[in-house]
């Protein structure tokens, strides 16, 4: 391609559209879902986040106190395309997918010794990056790559990505101190933000979320267990 370079990095998404389903069980909850969420910026010079949204949720009924295990698992995709076209030109673009669990709208922590270096509140100390991709081109020279001559012409390329796709969360003493202790019923939800961002005019980024699950299973850890 003269005067310019494109790259292109991209996931496929498999399945069809579909709706979420919940399980109610007295001891148990089990969801899934196939409706897709997606987050898309093209041809726009800043970037955009989408509102939380709830990627699963559903309802189990509980003794007073419990703990709690959540599971789940989630197949998204993100398209990254940059284009740099003439000298000395770049392009980036960036696309992510952060995940959180939540107890009667109470979000539920990794670890319990928020704040500290990387979580300041509660809402980050629960938050998960379950997808991310940060995409970017240079260019230093004009026409074909074949026609590079020197040290001082180069093409750069930078990617960095984080993913997880699936991940556990615990909520100790469900029922008593942080959550809702008014009822033995609970509401849990998997929750789910979109983020994207472009650099310039030519670059193109989009986040999607397809199938997934959530697992909860009650459990009763030791009385000094911490997470």
């Amino acid at each position: 391609m003269k005067g310019g370079l494109a790259g292109l990095g991209l996931l496929a998404l498999s399945g069809s559209a579909g709706s979420a389903a919940a399980s109610n069980g007295a001891d148990k909850i089990y969801t899934s879902g196939s409706t897709r969420e997606e987050h898309t910026l093209d041809s726009r010079v800043d970037g955009n986040t989408s509102e939380a949204f709830t990627l699963a949720s559903g309802t189990i009924k509980t003794s007073t106190p419990t703990d709690l295990y959540l599971m789940a698992q989630a197949e998204t995709a993100l398209w990254t395309n940059v284009k740099a076209t003439g000298k000395d030109q770049s392009s980036g673009a960036n696309a992510g997918l952060t995940c959180w669990m939540e107890i009667d709208g109470t979000p539920v922590p990794v670890s319990h010794d928020y704040p500290n270096e990387w979580a300041a509140d509660r809402q980050a100390a629960s938050e998960v990056v379950f997808n991310y991709r940060d995409f970017r081109v240079q260019t230093s020279f004009l026409g074909d790559i074949e026609d590079i001559t020197d040290d001082e012409e180069y093409l750069a390329l930078w990617l960095q990505t984080r993913s997880t796709h699936g991940f556990n969360w615990a909520a100790l003493n469900l029922g008593s101190g942080d959550y809702d202790d008014s009822t033995n019923v609970h509401t849990v939800e998997l929750k789910g933000r979109l983020a994207v961002y472009a650099d310039d005019n030519k670059a193109q980024a989009k986040a999607v979320v397809g199938p997934r699950t959530l697992l909860g299973v009650p459990a009763k850890l030791a009385n000094d267990a911490s997470i």
